[in-house]
């Protein structure tokens, strides 16, 4: 256990420094491309992004189980089939992006798309191989050298994008560096990951491709849907509005993954722990043991949602500048999502072997988010697209709701902490009003980093304080101690905290 643990840890850490490298990679290319290339270049992502996931077909994720479950003298072959199948299916999106450039760009109104995403397009027979390189390494049990390798390959990206911006060429020179460099690298870890497998022939075991193919197709599926789900509202803009819209609009539509890091963690370790219980029909023992979960992750995500929220407009003018300031509600709207996320509660279909159900609520957010984006675009214009998918997440997780409480037998009310949560959000509330009184007196006006770290310290304060005397109960702090006790001075303070919240 303690081995899993640790391999957790690294890939999870591995994860962070990627999500922060490409961050702070977005940062650069913001503030260095005009709001036009801006555009064209996000376009000219999100359409390879959508070509990659739509024919992956789930293959990557099959490895997982395919791997583990042969002799050791077939691995090399159903890697090597793997990437084989992704190359290929590579080609033919390359070629299928190269024939409809034209008509992409027309849809996207956008007159230079077609030749940046033929000059882009070879790279897809590159990337499909590529996407599978982290699930081949992470079965050979090879999840420190998978994690090394995964940071060092996002950080060449990173540079191949960077260096061209910084240096001010053309968006077709940086697409250019960007495919040399990027199939350089991925031809290199693709064959790394081989060298790493057992030896044996490089043919895979007869039949094994279509088996493959039938085994990922329905988990491909649902990916792609979840995907695509995620994708409408830059569609939408991307659509009905001129590049420098959809730049600005992809500036403020930040995915901020704060919930979903540590939640996917949580339900890891749940999981089977959950399935156990569902054969004993404990099934009061799993919905406190949920509710315990999801207090757990509210007390860490809701500070961090709502700071976010409250010092929106200085955070995102001091970070892309003022020229993306109309981006604010955008994100405003958009860091509604990650609280969402606070309510799934598709882990307990899963641990029931509820899979269909889950399939279903992806196509419930897909449709219902296609038809709303369409409504609010209308009526909201550049806002609606967010504000509808934030309501299409809001009406699956109700649907996932009332089918968890059918499973169970219980009130959809009994699946989550309501209280701790209206607590938590109050303490929360509170820690940010000081941010309003500083705008109405226009304190630190001049200065978004002043802002930032003032209101910030305050926050710190009201919330932190809070909890150590109201809202953490007394197993909190003295799980927190432990880590606490390490540190210099640490000794003993988690003592007279308790000490105080007994007077």
């Amino acid at each position: 256990m303690a081995n899993l643990t640790e391999k957790a840890a690294i890939v999870s850490l591995g994860n962070i420094l990627r999500r922060i490298s490409l961050f702070l990679s977005g940062i650069l290319v913001v503030r260095f491309l005009t709001q036009t290339q801006l555009g064209s270049f996000r376009q000219v992502n999100l359409v390879f992004n959508l070509c990659s996931m739509a024919l992956l077909f789930g293959i990557p994720n099959s490895v997982y189980f395919f791997i583990p479950k042969a002799r050791e003298d077939e691995q090399r072959g159903i890697l090597t089939q793997t990437y084989f199948t992704l190359f290929i299916l590579g080609i033919l999106s390359a070629i299928g992006v190269f024939w409809t450039a034209p008509l992409i760009a027309s849809v996207f109104n956008n007159p230079q798309l077609p030749s940046l995403l033929r000059t882009y397009a070879p790279y897809l027979a590159f990337s499909l191989p590529m996407a599978s390189f982290f699930a081949v390494m992470m079965s050979l049990k090879n999840s420190i050298k998978a994690s090394i390798v995964r940071i060092g390959v996002t950080l060449t990206q990173i540079l191949a994008t960077l260096i061209p911006v910084l240096l001010g060429c053309s968006l077709s020179t940086v697409f250019i560096t960007m495919l040399v460099v990027n199939s350089c690298v991925s031809i290199a870890a693709v064959w790394f990951s081989i060298h790493l497998s057992p030896e044996g022939s490089f043919r895979s075991p007869k039949g094994f491709a279509l088996q493959q193919i039938k085994f990922s197709l329905p988990f491909g599926i649902g990916t792609i849907v979840s995907y695509l789900s995620k994708e409408i509202d830059k569609l939408f803009i991307s659509t009905f509005f001129s590049v420098t819209q959809f730049a600005v609009y992809s500036v403020g539509a930040l995915e901020l993954p704060i919930t979903s890091y540590f939640a996917s963690a949580i339900t890891t370790v749940l999981l089977p722990e959950f399935v156990q219980l569902f054969e004993k029909n404990k099934i009061e023992e799993i919905i406190q043991t949920w509710k315990e979960s999801r207090r757990k992750l509210a007390l860490i995500t809701f500070p961090i949602i709502f700071w976010l929220f409250f010092i929106s407009p200085e955070f995102l003018t001091f970070v892309y500048g003022n020229n993306y300031a109309e981006a604010v509600p955008i994100l405003q709207i958009y860091i509604l999502i990650p609280l969402l996320e606070n309510f799934a509660s598709r882990g307990i279909l899963h641990a029931k072997g509820k899979t269909q159900l889950i399939m279903y609520a992806s196509l419930v957010t897909f449709f219902s988010n296609i038809v709303l984006n369409y409504v609010f675009i209308h009526l909201l214009a550049e806002k609606g697209p967010p504000v509808a998918t934030v309501i299409a997440i809001m009406l699956t997780e109700v649907y996932i709701f009332i089918k968890v409480s059918q499973e169970l037998n219980i009130s959809w009310t009994a699946i989550f902490p309501w209280k701790e949560y209206q607590k938590i959000s109050v303490v929360c509330f509170l820690g940010g009003i000081p941010s309003f009184f500083l705008r109405i007196f226009r304190l630190f006006e001049q200065s978004e980093l002043s802002f930032l770290l003032v209101t910030s310290i305050f926050f710190g304060i009201i919330v932190g304080g809070s909890y150590l005397l109201v809202i953490l109960k007394q197993h909190d702090v003295e799980l927190v101690g432990k880590y606490v006790n390490r540190l210099p001075g640490g000794k003993g303070l988690i003592h007279k905290i308790l000490m105080l919240r007994m007077k």
